[in-house]
């Protein structure tokens, strides 16, 4: 898959998140904040980042499997 392809089919799946989810992926992948960086941002406890992340991850790491995504 292209680079071009790759972004497209990420921002694609992005797209699909809900709110929370596009907002920590956003924060911790694409920003690199840590968890207690991204949770004091957004008011929530790292636990919730964390799982928020996960759940984030998984819809877009389905789509597109080699971007290779960062974790917090």
């Amino acid at each position: 898959m292209e680079d071009a392809e790759r972004l497209a089919a990420a921002h694609a799946a992005l797209n699909q998140l809900r709110g929370p989810e596009h907002e920590v992926f956003a924060l911790c992948v694409w920003s690199g904040l840590s968890y207690a960086a991204a949770s004091e941002a957004l008011g929530v406890s790292p636990s919730t980042v964390r799982s928020r992340l996960s759940r984030a991850q998984s819809p877009v790491a389905v789509t597109v499997p080699a971007t290779g995504l960062p974790r917090c």
